[in-house]
């Protein structure tokens, strides 16, 4: 018996971050149905343990796989109020590694990709 995933809506999270600062928006059905945005602050790169590349291009990936986080948290509610197909769109490399593998060598991406699990498994 195959499972017919084309009876459950879909749900894109596409995200965006520089190192300064980070947005994503949630597609349902390839329809636009939120968005949000965040700023990357000392106090987010001290708690993270990325203080040394903040502010710089070096930060990215982590900043990047941080939007997939920020993004899964704050749409939960939402996504877990049916069954639907999920995927992550991102420019970044490192982050939809992370996000697929939920895990990483780096501890900072790490802790997120843990975070990402969590989320992903109370959805």
């Amino acid at each position: 018996m195959q499972l017919d995933v084309g009876q459950y809506p879909s749900a894109t999270i596409v995200t965006d971050a520089s190192p300064k600062g980070m947005g994503a928006i949630l597609l349902i059905n390839n329809k636009l149905v939120k968005a949000l945005a965040f700023k990357v602050t000392k106090v987010d790169a001290e708690q993270l343990n990325f203080v040394d590349s903040w502010q710089s291009s070096a930060s990215s990936g982590i900043v990047e796989t941080l939007a997939v986080l920020l993004a899964l948290k704050a749409w939960t509610t939402q996504l877990k109020a049916c069954q639907l197909v999920l995927q992550v769109q991102s420019d970044s490399m490192i982050a939809l590694a992370t996000t697929q593998k939920l895990s990483n060598p780096s501890p900072t991406l790490n802790f997120i990709g843990t975070e990402i699990a969590i989320q992903c498994e109370e959805m």
